[in-house]
């Protein structure tokens, strides 16, 4: 009996960003959903331990390459998460299971101006990166002023080989 297993699957995640006033609880929408890549270190990551615990910003402006560990331009990371949900599209191709957790920068901790962002364990040591897309899906940098949240939804998406 061959005891070997072999599974082939695809992943995927995307982001998206919105600024929440502190005292009015108004929301800003900073970006619309865009995706990012994942990085060789990340893969390796995912062999050994843990490997999302947090979402850390910069502000870098160099494309994303597979052989990047982190961002070009620490900014801040947080782990605190405010909500969180699972679930699968099985109603149409491509198929995926997906996991969603939204991440939330205490006010002032992410000010600036902020051009890229991504997920990992560790302040730069990271799965993924991208540059922000604005809502037109174009790089952009945006700005989240001191007296706002910065809230950024993570979905992971894992496709399964049909």
């Amino acid at each position: 009996m061959n005891n070997e297993y072999n599974y082939n699957v695809q992943l995927g995640g995307r982001f998206k960003l919105q600024a929440v006033q502190k005292d009015t609880g108004e929301t800003r929408d900073l970006t619309d959903w865009f995706d990012n890549l994942v990085l060789d270190s990340g893969l390796a990551r995912m062999a050994t331990g843990s490997w999302i615990s947090g979402i850390s910003v910069g502000s870098g402006s160099s494309e994303p390459s597979v052989g990047q560990t982190g961002l070009d331009s620490f900014i801040a990371r947080t782990t605190t998460v405010r909500d969180w949900s699972d679930g699968r599209n099985v109603s149409e191709a491509p198929y995926y299971y997906w996991s969603r957790a939204t991440y939330r920068f205490a006010p002032g901790q992410a000010a600036g101006n902020l051009s890229e962002i991504g997920a990992g364990w560790g302040d730069n040591d990271l799965w993924n990166r991208t540059l922000i897309k604005d809502l037109n899906g174009e790089n952009a940098t945006i700005t989240v002023f001191p007296s706002e949240y910065l809230d950024v939804s993570f979905e992971l998406r894992i496709y399964p080989n049909t």
